[in-house]
């Protein structure tokens, strides 16, 4: 695995604490470099500074690209910042809505404040409290990657469609 900057250097199956937006977006980027079918991401609020890059939105591209069951699902709270901050990722969702999909949180998640995001049940980046910089990444942990999957889907279940961010605008 690369060593991300505001990271330790440490095998790849082991967890490891990042404490910069920097290394945070590497580290997605990474995520979704390396994933193989699915890309799952929750957060009350998606930080334009993670996700609304040019490299991300490539690998994002690439990684829809790579095979026609590949599937990016997002699920927020806050669809207008979302909308507002990332329209790269807007543009994505827009042009291939059966690949990426944005979904509202239901009421019983509303007000988390965390943000995950997991590729293939197998590597995650979560930052457990929005306030904090400071993120635990692991690009092949398993049993983390899967419970944060399962929750994933959990709130998936209970979401609804995003206002505004699946129209073609016409």
């Amino acid at each position: 695995m690369d060593t991300f900057p505001g990271q330790t250097a440490s095998s790849s199956k082991k967890r490891q604490r990042i404490a910069t937006r920097e290394a945070a977006r590497d580290a997605i980027v990474t995520l979704i470099e390396q994933a193989q079918r699915n890309i799952m991401v929750f957060g009350p609020v998606l930080d334009g500074l993670l996700f609304n890059t040019a490299r991300t939105a490539e690998a994002l591209g690439k990684f829809i690209a790579r095979h026609h069951e590949n599937r990016a699902r997002i699920l927020i709270e806050d669809s207008q910042q979302v909308v507002r901050d990332n329209a790269r990722i807007i543009a994505l969702a827009k042009r291939f809505s059966d690949a990426v999909q944005i979904r509202t949180v239901g009421e019983d998640n509303a007000g988390l404040r965390e943000l995950f995001v997991v590729a293939d049940e197998r590597g995650y980046l979560h930052q457990l409290d929005l306030e904090q910089l400071e993120f635990m990444v692991a690009m092949d942990a398993g049993t983390e990657a899967t419970m944060l999957a399962r929750r994933f889907r959990e709130m998936w279940d209970m979401s609804q469609p995003a206002t505004g961010i699946n129209t073609l605008g016409l």
